[in-house]
């Protein structure tokens, strides 16, 4: 799960209403107005592409970026002014505002999906129902574990022994092997929820990882007490996380890899996704990677993955203009060029040939020819669940002995929710 989705107090709805009244409200007329999550580099990158939009169709646009979308959207939507274009962080959300006719669909984009996605992507457009509602405009894929080459002499570990082995060595040598922050403003936590989705995957396959996305797995299951044991096995031990569990508790997860390459490192493996390659590449470090390991080698044939979906709230010429440009091959070959090879697509014939480095040519074919695609279980979850399962693996961290009543606290959570509002597509091929 990725920053931004806790449910705003009143008092920041009356401010969100009155910003969405000065940014999507009053967009330039005749323009396509565009709300997404990318500001700084990121909102930089994004305008390029715009600007090649405008370029080429005479179309001029109105973006506001937002680490506060969700919370803004939702003010727009209730208040009646949407943007034309929105960029959802998450497939709840898509789904959600599908059910509620807020979106309109993209079916003259039917084809080109169809021929550009593999079917695990090509669902997650159609938000599980046949037709599509959304273009998947950037894809980070997930269960990584990237690590400073000078660090790790010989074979990536293959094997979950072998790693926690690895991870004992070295903190019995003094040298610290994992870096590590959970903080994230209202999403704080979500590191370590991607840990347990990857070890859950991982260790108990798809079939499995999908009953419990989709809410029909008790959070007290064997399997998923197994993938947060498991976890512990390497964050709780002495000397395993640098700054220790406090200081992972206290670090933003974008500050969590600064000693990575430092002099003397401070840590030399970290758990992310493939966005991270623009933070190795500033720091202008050699970087590589390789898949959480699951009980026996070979078992990494199963992927988590995320992505950004660009959905029409109004069906206007000019945003189904710009959806069908945000479709397109040379749209998507922009990407990588914008946030230099950061930005990674799920279109088949853009893919691997859009990036520059090997590495970056790896994700980009693991994205695209995977065996099994795993969606980011948080994001599929309704946001209580989701916050819940923040909160916990924050309550983990401090307090590792209290897992019995995490669990049983996740467990009430999901039997609140009410079964229409799960998502039922985790996984596919």
């Amino acid at each position: 799960m990725r920053p931004g989705r806790r449910r705003p107090g009143r008092a920041l709805l009356l401010v969100l209403a009155a910003l969405a009244t000065l940014t999507t409200g009053c967009g330039t007329a005749g323009a396509v107005t565009i709300i997404g999550p990318w500001t700084g580099a990121e909102g930089a990158a994004f305008r390029e592409i715009l600007e090649q939009f405008r370029r080429q169709t005479g179309i001029a646009y109105d973006y506001h970026g937002t680490r506060s979308l969700s919370a803004v959207l939702a003010v727009d939507v209730r208040g009646g002014t949407p943007p034309d274009v929105a960029v959802l962080p998450s497939p709840n959300e898509l789904v959600n505002y599908q059910r509620q006719g807020a979106l309109s669909d993209v079916a003259e984009l039917a084809d080109t999906l169809r021929r550009s996605y593999s079917p695990q992507w090509l669902q997650l457009a159609q938000a599980g129902t046949g037709r599509p509602y959304a273009v998947v405009v950037k894809a980070t894929l997930k269960g990584m574990v990237w690590y400073n080459p000078a660090m790790l002499q010989g074979p990536a570990p293959a094997t979950w022994s072998q790693l926690v082995r690895l991870t004992r060595t070295h903190a019995a040598e003094g040298r610290t092997p994992w870096c590590l922050g959970m903080g994230a403003m209202a999403a704080s936590g979500f590191p370590g929820t991607d840990w347990i989705e990857d070890i859950l995957l991982r260790r108990a396959g798809p079939r499995v990882y999908q009953r419990w996305a989709a809410g029909e797995l008790p959070w007290t299951a064997p399997e998923v007490r197994a993938a947060w044991e498991a976890w512990g096995e390497l964050v709780l031990a002495e000397g395993a996380v640098h700054g220790g569990r406090g200081g992972a508790l206290l670090t933003d997860f974008t500050e969590a890899n600064d000693t990575m390459f430092a002099d003397p490192p401070g840590c030399f493996l970290e758990h992310q996704g493939s966005s991270v390659v623009s933070d190795y590449r500033k720091a202008g470090a050699r970087l590589a990677f390789f898949p959480t390991p699951g009980p026996t080698a070979g078992t990494a044939r199963a992927w988590e993955v995320s992505a950004d979906l660009a959905t029409m709230f109004r069906s206007t010429p000019q945003a189904r203009e710009l959806m069908r440009f945000l479709a397109s091959d040379d749209a998507q070959r922009l990407w990588p060029r914008a946030e230099q090879g950061a930005v990674f697509t799920v279109n088949r014939a853009v893919s691997a040939a859009a990036q520059t480095d090997r590495v970056s040519r790896s994700v980009a074919r693991i994205l695209t020819t995977a065996d099994v695609l795993c969606y980011d279980a948080s994001d599929l979850m309704p946001p209580a669940m989701t916050n819940a399962f923040h909160r916990a693996v924050l309550g983990y961290l401090a307090e590792p002995g209290a897992l019995e009543e995490i669990l049983a606290d996740l467990e009430r959570v999901r039997l609140g929710v009410p079964p229409q509002d799960w998502a039922g597509f985790a996984c596919g091929r």
